[in-house]
């Protein structure tokens, strides 16, 4: 189905590949696609980990799974507590780590 003023369901009149996830190709990020979503008991303390989200201040960052124990922070279960290697700590979700 070809643009136009009727074809108002395909986000915004454009051409079917215009709209939504247009940018989750494997050609957009390098080909790399992302695993399937790790489950929690998999980021274990110690285990090393990189960033693969898209936030400016942490891309391609890589550090270490760190304990939450005894925080006075209380965090989601799928938040994962992270030790940078330049020593700042952080809270990632586990849908933006892959375990290296």
């Amino acid at each position: 189905m070809g643009s136009g003023e009727f074809n108002g369901t395909n986000h915004g009149g454009g051409h079917t590949g215009t709209g939504k996830k247009r940018s989750s190709s494997i050609y957009s990020m390098n080909g790399f696609r992302k695993p399937v979503v790790r489950p929690t008991r998999d980021f274990k303390e110690g285990v090393n980990v990189s960033y693969i989200g898209s936030h400016k201040r942490f891309m391609g960052v890589k550090g270490i799974v760190v304990s939450k124990k005894g925080d006075t922070h209380s965090s989601m279960r799928s938040q994962i507590k992270i030790q940078l290697d330049d020593q700042r700590i952080i809270y990632i979700h586990k849908n933006n780590l892959s375990i290296i």
